[in-house]
Protein backbone atom coordinates (compact mmCIF):
# COMPACT_ATOMS: atom_id res chain seq x y z
CA UNK A 1 0.00 0.00 0.00
CA UNK A 2 1.12 3.45 -0.65
CA UNK A 3 1.86 5.48 2.50
CA UNK A 4 0.90 8.79 3.53
CA UNK A 5 4.78 10.12 3.74
CA UNK A 6 4.92 8.79 0.33
CA UNK A 7 1.58 10.80 -0.75
CA UNK A 8 1.95 13.53 0.24
CA UNK A 9 5.63 13.88 -1.23
CA UNK A 10 3.38 13.30 -4.35
CA UNK A 11 1.66 15.76 -4.23
CA UNK A 12 4.55 18.57 -3.06
CA UNK A 13 5.95 17.59 -6.61
CA UNK A 14 2.82 17.99 -8.21
CA UNK A 15 2.35 21.61 -6.39
CA UNK A 16 6.28 22.51 -7.37
CA UNK A 17 5.73 21.78 -11.43
CA UNK A 18 2.73 23.55 -11.47
CA UNK A 19 4.52 26.47 -9.77
CA UNK A 20 7.49 26.50 -12.26
CA UNK A 21 4.49 26.59 -15.22
CA UNK A 22 3.08 30.17 -13.80
CA UNK A 23 4.91 33.63 -14.21
CA UNK A 24 7.50 34.60 -11.17
CA UNK A 25 4.75 36.89 -10.25
CA UNK A 26 1.61 33.97 -9.68
CA UNK A 27 3.78 31.38 -8.42
CA UNK A 28 2.40 30.21 -4.88
CA UNK A 29 4.04 28.21 -1.78
CA UNK A 30 2.27 25.44 -0.30
CA UNK A 31 -1.18 26.60 1.43
CA UNK A 32 -1.69 29.59 -0.73
CA UNK A 33 -4.39 30.05 -3.03
CA UNK A 34 -3.61 29.68 -6.70
CA UNK A 35 -4.66 32.66 -9.01
CA UNK A 36 -6.46 32.16 -12.41
CA UNK A 37 -4.44 32.74 -14.93
CA UNK A 38 -7.43 34.74 -16.74
CA UNK A 39 -8.45 37.18 -13.86
CA UNK A 40 -6.47 36.81 -11.19
CA UNK A 41 -9.22 36.01 -8.58
CA UNK A 42 -8.80 32.72 -6.76
CA UNK A 43 -8.61 29.55 -9.61
CA UNK A 44 -11.37 26.60 -7.99
CA UNK A 45 -9.43 23.58 -6.64
CA UNK A 46 -9.28 21.34 -9.93
CA UNK A 47 -8.24 22.08 -13.48
CA UNK A 48 -11.75 23.65 -15.81
CA UNK A 49 -11.31 21.95 -19.15
CA UNK A 50 -7.82 22.09 -19.21
CA UNK A 51 -6.86 25.71 -17.62
CA UNK A 52 -6.59 27.07 -13.92
CA UNK A 53 -9.26 29.47 -13.76
CA UNK A 54 -11.57 30.47 -11.37
CA UNK A 55 -15.45 29.42 -11.27
CA UNK A 56 -16.51 32.65 -12.88
CA UNK A 57 -13.98 32.33 -15.84
CA UNK A 58 -14.85 28.66 -16.45
CA UNK A 59 -18.80 29.50 -16.42
CA UNK A 60 -17.30 32.26 -19.54
CA UNK A 61 -15.70 29.82 -21.29
CA UNK A 62 -18.28 26.78 -21.30
CA UNK A 63 -20.84 29.44 -22.09
CA UNK A 64 -18.72 31.42 -24.67
CA UNK A 65 -18.23 27.74 -26.21
CA UNK A 66 -21.71 26.90 -26.25
CA UNK A 67 -23.37 29.08 -28.03
CA UNK A 68 -20.80 30.07 -30.61
CA UNK A 69 -20.10 33.27 -29.87
CA UNK A 70 -16.36 32.87 -28.77
CA UNK A 71 -16.26 33.11 -33.21
CA UNK A 72 -17.83 36.10 -32.78
CA UNK A 73 -15.92 38.02 -30.03
CA UNK A 74 -14.54 41.65 -31.00
CA UNK A 75 -11.81 43.48 -29.50
CA UNK A 76 -12.79 48.01 -30.49
CA UNK A 77 -8.57 48.11 -29.26
CA UNK A 78 -5.16 46.64 -29.31
CA UNK A 79 -6.25 43.00 -28.28
CA UNK A 80 -4.31 43.02 -25.61
CA UNK A 81 -7.01 45.07 -22.86
CA UNK A 82 -5.59 44.30 -19.09
CA UNK A 83 -8.42 42.05 -17.82
CA UNK A 84 -8.65 41.73 -13.99
CA UNK A 85 -11.36 40.81 -11.46
CA UNK A 86 -12.89 44.49 -12.37
CA UNK A 87 -12.92 44.82 -15.93
CA UNK A 88 -12.92 41.04 -17.01
CA UNK A 89 -16.62 41.53 -18.16
CA UNK A 90 -15.50 44.85 -20.62
CA UNK A 91 -13.63 42.47 -23.48
CA UNK A 92 -15.24 39.61 -23.58
CA UNK A 93 -12.58 38.87 -26.89
CA UNK A 94 -9.44 39.51 -24.43
CA UNK A 95 -10.73 37.27 -21.40
CA UNK A 96 -11.66 34.22 -24.15
CA UNK A 97 -7.82 34.69 -25.78
CA UNK A 98 -6.34 34.83 -21.73
CA UNK A 99 -8.81 31.52 -21.33
CA UNK A 100 -7.14 29.80 -24.68
CA UNK A 101 -3.88 30.46 -23.42
CA UNK A 102 -4.28 29.29 -20.00
CA UNK A 103 -4.69 26.20 -21.51
CA UNK A 104 -8.48 25.86 -21.82
CA UNK A 105 -9.80 23.43 -24.63
CA UNK A 106 -13.00 24.02 -26.61
CA UNK A 107 -13.23 20.71 -27.79
CA UNK A 108 -13.69 19.43 -23.71
CA UNK A 109 -17.05 21.69 -23.36
CA UNK A 110 -20.04 19.56 -24.06
CA UNK A 111 -22.81 21.85 -25.94
CA UNK A 112 -26.22 21.64 -23.86
CA UNK A 113 -27.87 19.05 -26.16
CA UNK A 114 -24.86 16.66 -25.99
CA UNK A 115 -25.22 16.89 -22.04
CA UNK A 116 -28.83 16.55 -22.43
CA UNK A 117 -28.41 13.48 -24.85
CA UNK A 118 -25.84 11.98 -22.56
CA UNK A 119 -27.90 11.69 -19.59
CA UNK A 120 -30.71 10.57 -21.36
CA UNK A 121 -28.42 7.95 -23.03
CA UNK A 122 -27.64 6.68 -19.30
CA UNK A 123 -31.10 6.53 -18.35
CA UNK A 124 -31.56 4.66 -21.70
CA UNK A 125 -29.31 2.02 -20.81
CA UNK A 126 -30.58 1.97 -17.71
CA UNK A 127 -34.24 1.50 -18.60
CA UNK A 128 -33.30 -0.94 -21.18
CA UNK A 129 -29.72 -1.92 -21.74
CA UNK A 130 -30.01 -4.34 -25.13
CA UNK A 131 -31.07 -1.05 -27.07
CA UNK A 132 -28.58 0.00 -29.03
CA UNK A 133 -29.91 0.77 -31.86
CA UNK A 134 -29.93 4.50 -32.10
CA UNK A 135 -26.21 5.72 -32.25
CA UNK A 136 -24.26 8.63 -31.09
CA UNK A 137 -24.39 11.10 -34.35
CA UNK A 138 -28.11 10.30 -34.20
CA UNK A 139 -28.87 11.37 -30.60
CA UNK A 140 -26.41 14.48 -31.18
CA UNK A 141 -29.17 16.02 -33.66
CA UNK A 142 -31.13 18.74 -31.68
CA UNK A 143 -34.41 18.73 -32.55
CA UNK A 144 -36.58 21.16 -33.69
CA UNK A 145 -39.69 21.44 -30.87
CA UNK A 146 -43.19 22.57 -32.30
CA UNK A 147 -42.28 25.40 -30.19
CA UNK A 148 -39.09 26.64 -32.06
CA UNK A 149 -41.09 26.11 -35.64
CA UNK A 150 -43.71 28.22 -34.51
CA UNK A 151 -41.17 31.01 -33.15
CA UNK A 152 -39.24 30.87 -36.35
CA UNK A 153 -42.11 31.30 -38.26
CA UNK A 154 -43.43 34.67 -36.47
CA UNK A 155 -39.51 35.80 -36.99
CA UNK A 156 -39.22 34.92 -40.75
CA UNK A 157 -43.49 36.89 -41.08
CA UNK A 158 -42.14 39.96 -39.34
CA UNK A 159 -38.67 40.02 -41.60
CA UNK A 160 -40.01 42.87 -43.96
CA UNK A 161 -37.33 41.25 -46.54
CA UNK A 162 -39.86 38.47 -47.22
CA UNK A 163 -42.71 40.93 -47.74
CA UNK A 164 -43.81 40.29 -51.89
CA UNK A 165 -43.97 43.55 -52.47
CA UNK A 166 -41.72 46.23 -51.77
CA UNK A 167 -42.08 49.08 -53.68
CA UNK A 168 -44.61 51.29 -51.28
CA UNK A 169 -41.63 52.74 -49.51
CA UNK A 170 -39.20 53.41 -52.46
CA UNK A 171 -38.68 56.73 -54.17
CA UNK A 172 -39.59 57.25 -57.77
CA UNK A 173 -36.28 58.06 -58.46
CA UNK A 174 -34.44 55.24 -56.72
CA UNK A 175 -36.81 52.37 -59.05
CA UNK A 176 -35.94 53.98 -61.98
CA UNK A 177 -31.81 54.05 -61.15
CA UNK A 178 -32.27 50.42 -60.36
CA UNK A 179 -34.00 49.29 -63.54
CA UNK A 180 -30.87 51.57 -65.48
CA UNK A 181 -28.87 49.20 -63.73
CA UNK A 182 -30.36 46.46 -64.90
CA UNK A 183 -30.83 47.50 -68.64
CA UNK A 184 -27.20 49.15 -68.82
CA UNK A 185 -25.38 48.35 -66.14
CA UNK A 186 -25.02 51.87 -64.70
CA UNK A 187 -24.47 52.62 -61.19
CA UNK A 188 -26.32 54.59 -58.46
CA UNK A 189 -25.75 58.58 -57.69
CA UNK A 190 -24.85 59.38 -54.26
CA UNK A 191 -28.40 60.29 -54.13
CA UNK A 192 -29.59 56.61 -54.85
CA UNK A 193 -27.16 55.34 -52.42
CA UNK A 194 -28.32 57.61 -49.59
CA UNK A 195 -32.33 56.79 -50.38
CA UNK A 196 -31.09 52.76 -51.07
CA UNK A 197 -29.75 52.99 -47.08
CA UNK A 198 -32.64 55.05 -45.63
CA UNK A 199 -34.88 52.62 -46.41
CA UNK A 200 -32.86 49.14 -46.10
CA UNK A 201 -32.81 51.11 -42.32
CA UNK A 202 -36.70 51.60 -42.24
CA UNK A 203 -36.69 48.13 -43.28
CA UNK A 204 -34.53 47.13 -40.33
CA UNK A 205 -36.32 49.08 -37.98
CA UNK A 206 -39.98 48.04 -38.58
CA UNK A 207 -38.20 44.34 -38.28
CA UNK A 208 -37.21 44.44 -35.02
CA UNK A 209 -40.23 46.64 -33.85
CA UNK A 210 -41.84 43.18 -34.74
CA UNK A 211 -39.69 40.99 -32.64
CA UNK A 212 -41.81 40.44 -29.40
CA UNK A 213 -38.34 39.54 -27.34
CA UNK A 214 -37.44 42.99 -28.05
CA UNK A 215 -40.55 44.55 -26.60
CA UNK A 216 -40.23 42.40 -23.11
CA UNK A 217 -37.00 44.71 -22.61
CA UNK A 218 -37.24 48.18 -20.67
CA UNK A 219 -36.95 51.00 -22.62
CA UNK A 220 -33.39 52.14 -21.94
CA UNK A 221 -32.45 48.74 -23.31
CA UNK A 222 -34.45 48.85 -26.59
CA UNK A 223 -33.06 52.21 -27.00
CA UNK A 224 -28.99 51.38 -26.26
CA UNK A 225 -29.52 47.76 -28.61
CA UNK A 226 -31.46 49.97 -31.65
CA UNK A 227 -29.04 52.77 -31.77
CA UNK A 228 -25.89 50.46 -31.68
CA UNK A 229 -26.96 48.00 -33.01
CA UNK A 230 -29.26 48.33 -36.14
CA UNK A 231 -26.45 49.82 -38.33
CA UNK A 232 -24.75 46.52 -38.11
CA UNK A 233 -28.42 45.11 -38.95
CA UNK A 234 -28.66 47.12 -41.99
CA UNK A 235 -24.73 46.05 -42.77
CA UNK A 236 -26.42 42.79 -42.68
CA UNK A 237 -29.42 43.25 -44.70
CA UNK A 238 -27.03 44.94 -47.43
CA UNK A 239 -24.57 42.39 -47.55
CA UNK A 240 -26.92 40.09 -48.50
CA UNK A 241 -28.02 41.42 -51.73
CA UNK A 242 -24.36 40.81 -52.88
CA UNK A 243 -24.25 36.73 -52.44
CA UNK A 244 -22.11 36.05 -54.66
CA UNK A 245 -23.85 32.34 -56.13
CA UNK A 246 -27.49 34.29 -57.29
CA UNK A 247 -28.09 36.73 -60.30
CA UNK A 248 -30.15 39.64 -60.61
CA UNK A 249 -34.01 38.71 -60.10
CA UNK A 250 -32.84 37.25 -56.45
CA UNK A 251 -30.78 39.99 -56.10
CA UNK A 252 -33.56 42.55 -56.06
CA UNK A 253 -36.73 40.29 -55.11
CA UNK A 254 -35.58 41.09 -51.32
CA UNK A 255 -35.76 45.09 -52.21
CA UNK A 256 -38.36 45.18 -55.07
CA UNK A 257 -40.78 42.43 -54.31
CA UNK A 258 -40.97 39.20 -56.25
CA UNK A 259 -43.61 39.86 -58.86
CA UNK A 260 -42.38 43.67 -59.31
CA UNK A 261 -38.86 41.57 -60.81
CA UNK A 262 -40.77 39.39 -63.13
CA UNK A 263 -42.65 42.23 -64.04
CA UNK A 264 -39.29 44.08 -64.74
CA UNK A 265 -37.66 40.94 -66.05
CA UNK A 266 -40.20 40.64 -68.62
CA UNK A 267 -40.33 43.99 -69.78
CA UNK A 268 -36.82 44.11 -70.18
CA UNK A 269 -36.79 41.03 -72.11
CA UNK A 270 -39.29 42.47 -74.63
CA UNK A 271 -37.24 45.62 -74.92
CA UNK A 272 -34.84 42.56 -76.08
CA UNK A 273 -32.08 43.47 -73.25
CA UNK A 274 -29.31 41.14 -73.33
CA UNK A 275 -27.13 39.13 -70.91
CA UNK A 276 -30.02 38.74 -68.45
CA UNK A 277 -30.08 35.09 -68.09
CA UNK A 278 -26.23 35.74 -66.44
CA UNK A 279 -26.74 39.15 -65.21
CA UNK A 280 -25.14 39.56 -61.37
CA UNK A 281 -25.14 42.96 -59.71
CA UNK A 282 -21.82 43.75 -58.25
CA UNK A 283 -21.14 45.86 -54.88
CA UNK A 284 -19.48 48.64 -57.03
CA UNK A 285 -22.76 48.86 -58.99
CA UNK A 286 -24.49 50.30 -55.88
CA UNK A 287 -22.05 51.72 -53.90
CA UNK A 288 -19.31 52.91 -56.56
CA UNK A 289 -17.46 55.28 -53.72
CA UNK A 290 -16.98 52.58 -51.02
CA UNK A 291 -16.02 50.11 -53.62
CA UNK A 292 -12.43 51.68 -53.57
CA UNK A 293 -11.70 50.46 -49.99
CA UNK A 294 -9.57 47.09 -50.81
CA UNK A 295 -11.54 45.13 -48.20
CA UNK A 296 -14.69 45.98 -48.14
CA UNK A 297 -16.16 44.26 -51.45
CA UNK A 298 -14.61 41.00 -50.77
CA UNK A 299 -15.95 41.03 -46.48
CA UNK A 300 -19.62 42.14 -48.24
CA UNK A 301 -19.49 39.49 -50.72
CA UNK A 302 -18.12 37.00 -48.05
CA UNK A 303 -20.93 38.05 -45.36
CA UNK A 304 -23.62 38.31 -48.20
CA UNK A 305 -23.26 34.51 -49.27
CA UNK A 306 -23.61 32.88 -46.34
CA UNK A 307 -27.01 32.57 -45.72
CA UNK A 308 -28.90 29.65 -47.60
CA UNK A 309 -32.62 30.62 -46.76
CA UNK A 310 -34.50 33.08 -45.13
CA UNK A 311 -34.36 31.26 -41.93
CA UNK A 312 -31.20 31.89 -41.80
CA UNK A 313 -30.76 35.56 -42.34
CA UNK A 314 -33.99 36.20 -40.41
CA UNK A 315 -32.07 34.23 -37.23
CA UNK A 316 -28.53 35.68 -38.14
CA UNK A 317 -30.54 39.11 -38.20
CA UNK A 318 -31.41 38.88 -34.68
CA UNK A 319 -28.54 37.18 -33.13
CA UNK A 320 -26.82 40.34 -34.54
CA UNK A 321 -29.57 42.72 -33.09
CA UNK A 322 -29.89 41.31 -29.78
CA UNK A 323 -25.46 41.44 -29.49
CA UNK A 324 -25.00 42.65 -26.24
CA UNK A 325 -21.47 43.53 -26.22
CA UNK A 326 -19.95 46.34 -25.34
CA UNK A 327 -23.63 48.39 -24.78
CA UNK A 328 -24.55 49.70 -21.05
CA UNK A 329 -27.53 47.68 -20.63
CA UNK A 330 -29.33 47.11 -17.28
CA UNK A 331 -31.24 43.42 -18.34
CA UNK A 332 -27.64 42.15 -19.34
CA UNK A 333 -28.43 38.71 -18.65
CA UNK A 334 -31.69 38.87 -19.74
CA UNK A 335 -30.57 40.38 -23.60
CA UNK A 336 -27.63 37.49 -23.37
CA UNK A 337 -30.63 35.06 -22.90
CA UNK A 338 -32.34 36.21 -25.70
CA UNK A 339 -29.59 36.14 -28.31
CA UNK A 340 -28.65 32.68 -27.27
CA UNK A 341 -32.17 31.49 -28.02
CA UNK A 342 -31.82 32.88 -31.93
CA UNK A 343 -28.06 31.46 -31.87
CA UNK A 344 -29.74 27.97 -30.32
CA UNK A 345 -32.77 28.37 -33.33
CA UNK A 346 -29.83 28.64 -35.56
CA UNK A 347 -27.91 26.19 -34.57
CA UNK A 348 -30.89 23.25 -34.56
CA UNK A 349 -32.10 24.60 -38.32
CA UNK A 350 -28.47 24.34 -39.50
CA UNK A 351 -27.88 20.67 -37.53
CA UNK A 352 -31.18 19.46 -39.06
CA UNK A 353 -30.84 20.52 -42.42
CA UNK A 354 -26.97 19.02 -42.87
CA UNK A 355 -28.16 16.05 -40.70
CA UNK A 356 -26.35 13.92 -43.50
CA UNK A 357 -23.33 15.41 -42.81
CA UNK A 358 -23.46 17.18 -39.43
CA UNK A 359 -19.29 18.67 -39.47
CA UNK A 360 -20.86 21.14 -42.32
CA UNK A 361 -23.97 21.97 -39.99
CA UNK A 362 -21.55 22.29 -37.43
CA UNK A 363 -19.09 24.06 -39.48
CA UNK A 364 -21.45 26.56 -41.26
CA UNK A 365 -22.92 28.18 -37.56
CA UNK A 366 -19.26 28.55 -36.69
CA UNK A 367 -18.87 30.88 -40.25
CA UNK A 368 -22.28 32.10 -39.33
CA UNK A 369 -20.78 33.20 -35.92
CA UNK A 370 -17.96 35.06 -37.40
CA UNK A 371 -20.11 36.86 -39.39
CA UNK A 372 -21.14 39.46 -36.55
CA UNK A 373 -17.36 40.70 -36.45
CA UNK A 374 -17.35 41.03 -40.26
CA UNK A 375 -20.43 43.25 -40.16
CA UNK A 376 -18.86 45.34 -37.15
CA UNK A 377 -15.40 45.51 -39.64
CA UNK A 378 -17.49 46.83 -42.67
CA UNK A 379 -19.37 49.24 -40.59
CA UNK A 380 -15.87 50.83 -39.25
CA UNK A 381 -14.48 50.91 -42.72
CA UNK A 382 -17.71 52.46 -43.54
CA UNK A 383 -17.62 55.22 -41.44
CA UNK A 384 -13.62 56.04 -41.90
Amino acid sequence: SISKESMNRTDNIRTTASNNNLPPHMKTTSGEPRPCLVCGEKAGKHSYYGGQVCPSCRAFFRRSVQSGYNASYFCPKDKNCKINLKTRKSCQFCRYKLCEAAGMKTAWVLTEDERRQKSEGRNKRKISPCSNNINEETLAIPCISTSDLATIGRCVKANSACDPTQLRDMDISLIRQIIRMVAFRASLTSEGQQQLQMVLLARCSRFASRIAELEELTQADREEILGHNMGYLVVFATCCMFDKNITWTKQLSPLLGVKEVEKLDAKLRSLTVTGLDSLHLTFDMFFPAQHQENTVGHLVVRVGSWAEDEVEQTLLSLVILFCPDMLDLTQRRKVENIQLKFATLLQKHLTNKHRDDPDVGRSRFTSGMLLLSKCKEISLVSVH
